[in-house]
This record gives structure tokens, C-alpha cells and sequence, in this order.
């Protein structure tokens, strides 16, 4: 018998003949024949199984979605594809159910891409009473402390909640809401408060009859809590553990040149990226008549990753120090892609940025970014602060250090175009902790919608996470009553996990 097929219809094929005809296939051409048949059977199969799929928002193409859209009357808000799909799937049961709690909570997290708990703003302040009803109590009860349990089982006053080191969503309750809480202004807080009636933004004007106070998790980035991890010495166990991939591919550049090109790929970056634990020494000679390239995809490198021959791409990586030693200045010998980078050092040639944050030092000759942050100069030595910056390829639509802006010539600063010099506010700023890197709403404008498509500048571009903030609060504003208005809040304590 011939080798498994690959078209799906034609192994069927295949496989309906009586035995008598398979066991006389000797050659194969029969198994071949039917194979060619299945091959256009099965993109028969596909396109009515397409057209079929297209007449839902769930599993349609997604240039069909804004069509849907326009069919519903659904302001589309998200940028992420999936929630979009959400929004349109879900327009008709959100209208039934609107201006409730309930359905509020989910265009929330639909829309947002995130788990979120919400609190109603009159539940919160000290008012009088009315005729027959009883409030409590705006005093706290200092012999208790206030703050969320976990449930052994559900009941009117239990709430769910999925919690990032646990699989399934935590049935938790509020344990003494009119004691003393554990954690202030998070969302274990129920104490009530006077009336707040100054402009609500993420830190203050909460305490309102016309707030929803939305609390969401605060972004891990690249940092996950439960990051999967490996020692580059035993990549070859990490291959067999689907960790790493590992292929090579020779490509033709548009001037003749052949290159080499060592991909490493992390299968599973879409979810989390993988860490990398030891110095990474790629130290290969170049082939003969042939360049020699490296590219990483969807990494934590904890440590350094030093490049002696050939050039480095980075897409998706989170890397503490990378050190390039190839000199080129008229094509890049570093490029980096949606990448949060601690240290770069490409002390002769030309680095690339797009999408990505410094947080640390930026050591290279000359220098070509869009959409980028950079913390500190960018300079061409490691010295003092005499030490020349580097020239200026290209610089569009990034925040650069006021230091290095006054340092430079005016012929370097030509090359510069729609740029900030204000201070971004960061989560955390301290490497491989999580939520390193990512812009805090107290982050300027300037810079949360600095890129040319609107959104953040720096690492997290990819991710929308500023956009996700503002299409909760669009789409909020369009369900609740008239009047009132939704608050994000980050909260650190929904990344724990309430005791029993």
C-alpha cells in the first residue's frame, strides 16, 4: 500500500475501494490518483464550508465583522479581533439585559479581554436613610477585619472570579463588609465613604451615586506568574519538551545576498512567553559565501545573548542585555520587533526598533526606530556623559530622553519626526517583575497614544492595552443610565488568589 494521505477526501477515497484493489496497488498510482481527486475535493469542501462558517460573527472572516456591525447598528470598540467578534455576537442579548449589573460586567470583560470586578458607585458613599430602610453602618467595626474568602460553595452573597494561578474560576465572599478592610481601595474594600465630587480618573473621584467602579487585574507582560522556563544548555531537552523549535532557512535578499537565517521559536509565545535561564554565546562562523542571521521569537532571555558573527532579530522577546558584534552600518545588525529590552549594546553598526521599550542603556552607532520608547541616550560609546549620541537614521513617532535630543547636531535632528520628551509612568520598572514595562494609565497622552495608528508607544503595542482601557469605557458608556460613568481602577489584588 502507498503512504498516508494528506488530502482528508482523498484518503477516504482511499479507503472506501474493497481491500482487493488496495492490496493490487503496488505502485501507488491508484492511492495517487484518488489523491489529486481528494486535493480538489477537499478545496471544494472548504470554500462551502467557509461561506457556511461566514454567516456567524463567531467564526466568520474577520472583514466580514465591521459588515455584521453595520447590519446590528454595533459601534465596534475593541481592537482585539476576538472581542469584536464578541461585541457583535452579543449586541442583541445586551440590549435586553441593559443598564444591569450583570450584563455590565460582561461587556467588561468581553470588550476588554480581561477579568474585571465591579462595585456601583451609591453602594459605596454614606447617605440618609429612607422611611422603613436600614443602612449600614458608615463607622467601621474595628474588632473586624474586612476583606475576600474563599467559598466552599456557592450562595446568594458568593461571587466568581478567575484568578491567574488558578484553572478555574474562585468562588469567594465578602467576610465583614462593615469592618475595617485589609486592602484599601482595592476591590475588597465595601467601607463607605463621603460623597467624592471631584473628576473621576483612576485614583480619585470613585466614591460617587453616579460611578461604576470597575477593578482590572493589573498586565503581567511579559512576566507571567506561571512562566514555563529552560536552560539554554539543555535546549536539546526543551525541543523535546516543546519548548523551543529550532530551523533553518536560506533567504535571498533583493541585492543578491544569500543569508542564513537560525530561527528559534517559542511554540506556545501566543499564550506566554517561554524564559531562557544562562548566557546565550552565538558564536557560529559564517558559511561561505553566505551571511549569517539569528531571530528569536516570543522569549524571555533572562540573560545576556551575545552575537560574535552575523545579525540578531528579535520579535516578541523580552531580553535584559543583547550585544551585537557585527559592523554594518547601512543595513541593520539588530532588529527588534514588539520588544521590551533591558540593555542593547551594537557598539559599530545599525540597530532597528519598532514597537519596543529601553528601559536601560542603548550603546550603538546609528539608530533607526518608529513607534518606540526609549528611558535613557542613545549613545555610541560606553563612557562618560562627553560621549557623542548616535547618529540618527530615523526616528518617527518615539519618546527620546530631552538629554539626548539637546545633544544632538542639527543635521541628526532632521531625521527626527513627531517625538515626545515626557516621562511615561511604568506598572513596575524593575526587569522580569510582572507588569515591567507597562504603561500606567498616569502615563501621558503623549505617549499612551503617541503611535501612528493611535495607540501606545513601546513594547506593548501589540497587546492594545491603553485602546483595551478606552473601548471599556465607550462601550460602558453606551449600557449604563444616563448620567452615571465607569471608572477603571488597576488593582493589584486581583492577581491573589483569597485565602480560605
Amino acid at each position: 500500500m502507498s503512504a498516508p494521505l494528506e488530502p482528508r477526501i482523498g484518503a477516504q477515497l482511499y479507503g472506501l475501494l474493497p481491500e482487493v484493489y488496495r492490496e493490487r496497488d503496488r505502485t501507488g498510482d491508484l492511492a495517487k490518483y484518488l489523491d489529486s481527486c481528494g486535493e480538489l475535493l477537499d478545496r471544494v469542501y472548504a470554500t462551502l464550508r467557509q461561506r457556511l462558517d461566514d454567516h456567524f460573527p463567531e467564526t466568520c472572516q474577520e472583514w466580514l465583522i465591521p459588515y455584521f456591525a453595520e447590519l446590528l447598528d454595533v459601534s465596534l470598540r475593541s481592537p482585539e479581533p476576538q472581542a469584536r467578534r464578541a461585541e457583535v455576537a452579543n449586541a442583541i442579548a445586551w440590549r435586553q439585559r441593559k443598564g444591569t449589573a450583570a450584563v455590565t460586567e460582561e461587556i467588561a470583560q468581553a470588550v476588554g479581554a480581561m477579568e474585571v470586578e465591579l462595585q456601583e458607585g451609591w453602594q459605596r458613599v454614606a447617605r440618609t436613610a429612607r422611611v422603613g430602610e436600614q443602612l449600614p453602618a458608615a463607622t467601621m467595626d474595628l474588632r473586624r477585619h474586612s476583606r475576600a474568602m474563599r467559598a466552599n460553595q456557592p450562595g446568594l452573597d458568593t461571587r466568581s472570579t478567575r484568578f491567574p494561578r488558578e484553572a478555574e474560576p474562585v468562588l469567594w465572599f465578602q467576610a465583614n463588609a462593615g469592618g475595617v478592610p485589609c486592602f484599601p481601595d482595592s476591590y475588597e474594600d465595601r467601607s463607605v465613604r463621603i460623597v467624592d465630587l471631584r473628576t473621576p480618573d483612576w485614583r480619585r473621584g470613585h466614591f460617587h451615586p453616579k460611578r461604576l467602579l470597575t477593578f482590572v487585574p493589573l498586565p503581567d507582560g511579559f512576566f507571567p506568574v506561571s512562566q514555563r522556563s529552560f536552560d539554554w544548555a539543555e535546549r536539546e531537552q526543551a525541543k523535546a519538551d516543546g519548548l523551543l523549535e529550532v530551523r533553518e532557512e536560506i533567504l535571498t535578499r533583493a541585492d543578491g545576498t544569500r543569508v542564513l537565517q537560525k530561527i528559534f521559536h517559542c511554540p506556545g509565545a501566543a499564550a506566554a512567553p517561554v524564559r531562557i535561564r544562562g548566557v546565550i554565546e552565538l558564536d557560529d562562523a559564517e558559511p561561505a559565501g553566505m551571511e549569517l542571521a539569528y531571530r528569536f521569537e516570543g522569549f524571555y532571555l533572562a540573560n545576556t545573548l551575545r552575537v560574535k558573527f552575523g545579525r540578531l532579530e528579535l520579535e516578541r522577546c523580552a531580553a535584559f542585555k543583547v550585544v551585537v558584534h557585527a559592523h554594518d552600518q547601512k543595513a541593520p545588525v539588530f532588529t527588534a520587533t514588539d520588544c521590551l529590552l533591558r540593555h542593547v549594546r551594537v557598539a559599530s553598526g545599525l540597530a532597528q526598533f519598532e514597537y519596543c521599550t529601553v528601559l536601560g542603556k542603548n550603546i550603538c552607532e546609528a539608530v533607526q526606530a518608529i513607534d518606540s520608547l526609549f528611558m535613557f541616550r542613545l549613545q555610541r560609546q560606553v563612557a562618560d556623559a562627553t560621549t557623542p549620541p548616535s547618529k540618527v537614521v530615523c526616528l518617527r513617532n518615539v519618546r527620546l530622553p530631552q538629554e539626548f535630543v539637546d545633544a544632538l547636531s542639527d543635521e541628526d535632528r532632521k531625521h527626527i519626526q513627531n517625538y515626545t520628551t515626557e516621562v511615561p509612568v511604568f506598572f513596575r520598572f524593575g526587569f522580569g517583575a510582572p507588569g515591567a514595562g507597562v504603561l500606567h494609565p498616569a502615563t501621558p497622552a503623549s505617549i499612551q497614544a503617541g503611535a501612528q495608528d493611535g495607540g501606545e508607544l513601546g513594547a506593548y503595542h501589540h497587546q492594545h492595552l491603553s485602546l483595551r482601557r478606552e473601548a471599556v469605557l465607550d462601550k460602558l458608556g453606551e449600557f449604563l443610565p444616563f448620567g452615571m460613568e465607569a471608572v477603571l481602577i488597576p488593582d493589584a489584588r486581583l492577581s491573589c488568589v483569597p485565602p480560605r
